[in-house]
């Protein structure tokens, strides 16, 4: 794409070029032309200390084991470093033992008592040039013989008017055992010398919360007290807490009545001969404070019954216990009394007003009993999205069924969060965990007894506490399913079936036209047959007449504990139900049906060259107008072999979707060298077969002469580079200029906004070769690129130039002077035969030149502005100087909206304003540069090879794909608007090949 001065239309693009030939220098490695193919990551095996290791020798030295022999100068401090947990460096020494297998670190010196970390980063290698698939950090802390302190504590001794309602915090001056806090360690007394019962909670591992469960009275002394000595507190590494803590202090006055809140039962209610009334306060009372005359149980005939009190832990809720079973047939009247001779809250005001409740005593005096449990008892293989389910035989009280009364424990005792629901009018009782539950794993569901437990309407309570054991499945995913016809679909076919696909194999037993059924929307059952295909991937079921026309249907799949499980015994959450209308007529069109290889497009699919395995069959399918297809159709058929995978072993390792089957060819099924051919062919909901093309392809071995990576391929991002010769580096002139820096940086916002588009650069460039921001691989679909910012010490490595302009063009050129028109130049080295391209030389000028985008879209700006403001100059208007714009760090809050903690909830309207303006035009400028560099890092792995043009990865003249798309990376001429604005990603085959998924002829 071509500029011209005359049409803004024209100017939108810049030239993305290779240069022929490959260069290389100094770094070593080269892929030998019959190599085997080799691709992993360096492995750490072992490590002394180990992860989170106590009590370790300050003479001692770290070790560190490897499963290969690793390269000396790969050590430097930037890839093996100690610091404190607190983040001061630490000098060591490191050395190479063990054949080369084994590392040694020296510190200079440990401290006692102190938190450390080793780190590692990614590019510690071996001599074979594997990197470690991502960064590694070894926490420890050394030998520790001092005791822990306290170091702050929310109540001083002696203090007064303390809040009666809060709790307490401990502060530690290091981390504690957790297992040795508990009442005895912590505890606090109140001003008798009882113990008052308290909750107690670690946090961060340094600070003890100390929760009272009763509020504290008014105006009171109590006593908070950590134990030191033989059995106090103990750090983590056993030290025990050499001083204790008691402070002694005062609660603030309280003068507030406390308030009747609730009484159980309800008014007027029929209740249980054993019945335990309760009555509810909104703050902690006092059990003691109770006379015979202020809370009394009497009968319709003046008849007093004694009662026990009994208090839950909060002392909010008291439980009224006569001393024997209230007569039945008789009304009873509960009084609780204000006013003078009442009971009292913990600090003795009494209670301002009372009520009056009366119950009539039936007969039923028998307890709840459990007639059904799903889980069965014992049962093994229960979905890991299980929601445990009781049922009595007769309805509960609400309020005896919560989180205290019914218990969801694991293995270890734990408790798993959730809630707990009432269900099917009060007899069932549900517990919906948070999350999912652990795989393999024996949980227990108790539904607790006696006062404090589950409860009838009428009051009888469980006599003892239940418990229900289950084990969990052996499977981490839960089954996903695709059900057609879809939901709200219309014009169905009239002759059309229902089907299924799950993502893994159905337990047979469980499908049934009890658990996949179609009925008409008013709940008429359909006649029909199911089936269950495909190795358990699928079920279909088949109507036994036509549907009737013009006819609203409701499909569903049922799910939940008596609906379709996995073979795991996993099963769906709730029910699939679609609803969908049928049109006129049967279907008697077929669908169409195409297959390729690496999800090449049709121009691209035939002959090509792939290893024995990883690379994808891919079939996709579309049936026209509202018809559908039907994924349990697909059927892939590899011709070639003489006993290869059946289509049903294809289809059963396969991804499924609605319209398209993927199945990479794993190591277990390797293809021996030779020429084959893919059939595909598949079916709609109608039974309308379609049929593809057939592809023929070609296994070949791998070579490392074939393919572009022996291992992973770092990639030196040199933004350090001063080719112009100004004093100051390529990368910074070009933030200078777009405003992201200034001139003698007068807020100290320089390095931060340097850092902030380097990062951003190169996480771009990482996401397009679908790896993490931080260079992580992310899966199989991974290339083994990966990029930074710094010299890769000892790791044989390509670099690549980032800022400035065009070396080929006038050096002195800025604001208002015409571009080259080219973003980037980089050495084309087929197959990536040399690992070590030095992409950073004057002559030919290689590299990545974002001055030369900032020339270009200037240029039209200037022409346009201001009759029209293109996307450039919305974002750097306000930014570049050139452009009258305030560079980053002159104005008066740079410094505070750029800073790494910057609050934007909080900041003020201009605060937020200057933040918006300078990150969404550095998110921008990263996007966009980001992809010029993967489009150069491309060219010099084998991107792209020359060759004869059949639209493939071999391509045209300029090395670049030919007819290649707007958003294609491996596109001639680029657009900023374009790169701002698209999806940026690598053409089919462009992938397969970084991927190692094609092997070039």
């Amino acid at each position: 794409m071509g500029r011209t001065t005359r049409d803004v239309a024209a100017l939108a693009a810049c030239w993305l070029v290779a240069a022929c030939g490959g260069g290389g220098a100094g770094t070593g490695g080269s892929n030998g032309s019959d190599t085997p193919v080799t691709i992993g990551d360096l492995a750490l095996l072992e490590s002394s200390p180990a992860d989170d290791a106590v009590q370790v020798a300050v003479d001692s030295s770290l070790w560190l084991r490897f499963d290969g022999v690793l390269v000396r100068d790969c050590l430097t401090p930037e890839n093996v470093w100690l610091t404190t947990a607190a983040g001061s460096a630490v000098a060591a020494a490191t050395s190479l033992a063990g054949a080369g297998r084994e590392v040694t670190i020296t510190p200079s010196a440990l401290a006692p008592e102190t938190d450390y970390e080793l780190h590692l980063s990614p590019f510690v290698c071996d001599t074979n040039g594997r990197i470690l698939a991502d960064s590694r950090t070894i926490r420890f802390r050394t030998l520790d013989q001092r005791p822990p302190a306290l170091s702050g504590a929310s109540v001083a001794d002696a203090q007064t008017g303390v809040d009666r309602l809060a709790n307490f915090v401990l502060t530690f001056d290091e981390a504690l055992a957790p297992a040795s806090i508990d009442a005895t360690t912590v505890y606090l007394r109140d001003v008798f010398g009882s113990d008052y019962p308290c909750a107690l909670t670690l946090v961060d591992g340094y600070r003890v919360v100390v929760d009272p469960l009763a509020d504290l009275a008014g105006n009171r002394r109590y006593v908070l007290a950590v134990a030191g000595g033989a059995r106090g507190l103990t750090d983590r590494a056993g030290n025990v807490l050499a001083q204790g803590f008691r402070a002694t202090f005062t609660t603030a006055p309280d003068t507030t009545a406390p308030l009747l809140q609730e009484v159980w039962p309800p008014q007027e209610l029929v209740i249980s001969p054993l019945a335990r009334p309760e009555i509810v306060f909104n703050e902690s009372v006092d059990p003691a404070s109770i006379e015979p005359n202020s809370v009394a149980l009497v009968d319709d005939f003046s008849n007093v019954y004694p009662l026990r009190i009994a208090a839950d832990p909060s002392k909010h809720r008291l439980r009224l216990v006569p001393s024997s079973p209230l007569p039945k047939g008789v009304g009873v009247r509960l009084s609780v009394a204000g006013g003078a001779g009442a009971l009292t809250d913990l600090s003795g005001n009494t209670l301002g007003s009372g009520s009056l409740s009366r119950w009539t005593v039936g007969n039923d005096d028998a307890p709840p009993a459990v007639v059904q449990v799903h889980p069965a008892i014992d049962a093994e293989r229960v979905s890991l999205n299980v929601r445990p389910h009781l049922t009595f035989d007769e309805p509960l009280d609400s309020a005896s069924v919560h989180a205290g009364s019914v218990v969801l424990r694991d293995a270890q005792g734990g408790v798993v969060a959730g809630a707990v629901l009432l269900t099917a009018g009060a007899t069932g009782i549900e517990v919906v965990p948070t999350a999912n539950l652990r795989r393999a794993t024996t949980y227990t569901l108790v539904v607790r007894g006696g006062g404090d437990g589950v409860r009838d309407r009428a009051g009888n309570t469980l006599s003892t506490d239940l418990e229900f054991r289950f084990r969990a499945a052996d499977d981490a995913t839960l089954p996903e399913v695709i059900l057609l016809p879809a939901d709200g679909a219309t014009a169905v076919p009239t002759d059309s079936h229902v089907s299924a696909v799950f993502d893994s194999p159905v337990d047979a037993s469980t499908v049934s036209t009890d658990t996949l059924f179609l009925s008409t929307r008013n709940g008429t059952p359909v006649a029909g047959d199911v089936e269950v295909v495909r190795g358990g991937r699928a079920a279909r079921f088949t109507p036994r007449s036509p549907l009737l026309a013009g006819t609203w249907y409701r499909l569903t799949l049922r799910g939940g504990i008596d609906g379709v499980r996995e073979i795991s015994g996993n099963w769906l959450g709730v029910d699939e139900v679609h609803e969908f209308r049928t049109g006129f007529d049967a279907d008697i069109q077929a669908p169409t049906v195409r297959v390729s290889l690496n999800a090449a497009a049709d121009l691209r699919k035939q002959g090509m060259q792939v290893p024995a395995s990883g690379f994808t069959i891919d079939v996709y399918a579309q049936d026209p107008g509202n018809y559908a297809f039907d994924p349990s159709s697909f059927e892939v058929t590899l011709l070639g072999l003489e006993s290869g995978p059946t289509a049903d072993q294809i289809y059963a390792l396969a991804t499924v979707t609605r319209d398209r089957l993927s199945w990479r060819v794993p190591t277990d099924r390797a293809l021996p060298p030779g020429e084959y051919r893919i059939r595909a062919a598949g079916r709609d909901l109608s039974g309308n077969l379609g049929e593809a093309e057939t592809v023929s392809f070609t296994v070949v071995a791998p070579r490392a002469d074939k393919v572009p990576f022996e291992r992973t391929h770092v990639v030196w991002v040199r933004t350090d580079l001063d080719r112009d010769g100004n004093g100051r580096s390529d990368f910074v002139d070009d933030l200078t200029k777009l405003g992201f820096v200034i001139d003698g940086d007068p807020r100290g916002t320089n390095q931060r906004m340097i850092d902030i588009l380097r990062a951003g650069i190169v996480a771009q460039a990482h996401h397009l070769f679908d790896r993490s921001a931080s260079g992580a691989a992310q899966g199989d679909g991974s290339v083994a690129i990966r990029f930074t910012d710094r010299r890769p010490a000892g790791v044989a490595h390509m670099q690549i130039a980032l800022g400035g302009l065009d070396p080929e063009a006038p050096r002195q050129r800025d604001y208002g002077d015409e571009s080259s028109g080219v973003l980037g130049r980089a050495f084309f080295d087929a197959y990536n035969r040399q690992t070590n391209d030095l992409n950073i030389g004057t002559n030919p000028g290689l590299g990545v030149f974002p001055g030369e985008l900032f020339l270009f879209q200037a240029s039209i700006h200037r022409r346009v502005y201001p009759a029209f403001i293109t996307s450039f100059a919305r974002r750097f208007l306000n930014l570049a100087p050139a452009m009258g714009g305030t560079p980053v760090g002159s104005g008066d809050d740079d410094a505070i909206v750029v800073a790494a903690g910057f609050d934007y909830v909080r900041a003020t309207s201009e605060q937020r304003l200057r933040y918006d303006a300078i990150f969404r035009a550095a998110d921008e400028w990263a996007t966009a540069v980001g992809i010029v560099l993967a489009h150069e890092v491309g060219h010099s792995v084998g991107l792209v090879a020359e060759g004869p043009s059949p639209l493939g990865l071999y391509g045209d003249a300029s090395l670049h794909d030919e007819a290649a798309g707007v958003a294609d990376v491996m596109a001639p001429a680029v657009g900023y608007d374009s790169l701002i604005q698209l999806d940026y990603a690598f053409r089919d085959l462009d992938l397969a090949y970084l991927r190692q998924r094609l092997i070039l002829k």
